[in-house]
């Protein structure tokens, strides 16, 4: 089933990977932590197969040329928790119109980000000195950055829950507006939306110390560690990442951090839910109200056009 859309899909890209291993792996800088950078990696070509029982999303690659990172491609810890979770609302959202769940992990993995076992596949890459080094170990490299199907969708449907909770609580502070909350459940094709605020349904929300503790109690246990960033030249106190979902939740703490407890009356909210396509994205100012994407901009200039020729209307 699923290797057979993969096999469909991945057979265009073949002849390309298999002439040029440079051009099928990418470095990764993840920023946008404070004084915290993260690397990363990224592989072009993934496939998908049955081991032991399994379905395991491997990446591919060839052996002809030594392996080199070609280009840094840089992404904030911000961005890659909305892009993680709005991955999962495509994956898990009942609809007639979405592609298979793997072919759409596996273009996300290709575009973004390689998730697991990150420091020890730079680490095996670091000890390859030569094309001959790298023929031996390819296969070795190639089962090590292997990852189940199901860890990863389980993994990614825990962070969205917890950051439509963020999101529905920053809503409430900022607007006391429980709308977004009321509408965190739904039944979904892995698991269903949070059912929390199902008993505020047809009452008023008020932020309460239960809120605010049963969205602590999504968080897993985070470690921390010293660490010495060489480009910046300092030590840092930095999370303990063994994929890029400790990075999410490393930066999700962040962004709860600065709400805190809700005291203040005021904060910032990063991250909002586009009016158009209702996906989230994190916003660059704090009237914005659509997404990058060119049709909820487009979407965006029309309405705008239409308000402006209903002003000149009214004023003639």
């Amino acid at each position: 089933m699923a290797k057979s859309i993969m096999d469909k899909w991945h057979k265009g890209k073949e002849a390309t990977h298999k002439k040029n291993w440079r051009n099928a792996i990418t470095g990764i800088t993840i920023g946008g932590l404070g004084d915290i950078k993260k690397k990363a990696i990224r592989f072009n070509y993934y496939s998908i197969e049955e081991m032991n029982g399994r379905i395991m999303v491997c990446p591919e690659f060839d052996a002809d040329n030594k392996p080199e990172t070609q280009e840094v491609y840089t992404i904030t810890g911000q961005e890659l928790l909305v892009s993680l979770h709005n991955l999962y609302e495509r994956i898990n959202r009942p609809t007639d119109k979405r592609p298979p769940y793997d072919l759409l992990i596996a273009e996300w993995c290709k575009r973004h980000t390689h998730p697991y076992n990150v420091s020890g596949i730079l680490e095996e890459m670091a000890a390859i000195d030569d094309d001959q080094s790298f023929y031996h170990a390819q296969g070795r490299l190639e089962r090590y950055a292997s990852f189940e199907l199901d860890r990863f969708i389980r993994d990614l449907s825990s962070i969205s829950h917890a950051l439509d909770m963020y999101v529905a609580i920053t809503d409430l502070q900022t607007r006391n507006d429980g709308t977004m909350a009321k509408n965190l459940y739904y039944e979904g094709i892995f698991d269903d939306g949070l059912p929390f605020f199902e008993k505020y349904r047809n009452t008023r929300i008020k932020l309460t110390d239960e809120i605010l503790i049963t969205y602590a109690s999504l968080f897993p246990d985070l470690s921390m560690k010293l660490e010495y960033q060489g480009e910046d030249k300092k030590f840092v106190i930095a999370p303990v990442v063994y994929s890029i979902f400790d990075i999410a939740w490393y930066t999700l703490s962040c962004m709860s951090g600065m709400t805190g407890a809700m005291e203040n009356g005021y904060t910032k909210l990063p991250v909002s839910r586009c009016e158009c396509c209702n996906m989230l994205f994190v916003k660059t100012g704090n009237r914005q109200k659509y997404c990058s994407d060119q049709q909820c901009q487009a979407y965006r200039n029309n309405k705008k056009s239409k308000a402006y020729e209903e002003r000149k209307k009214s004023q003639s």
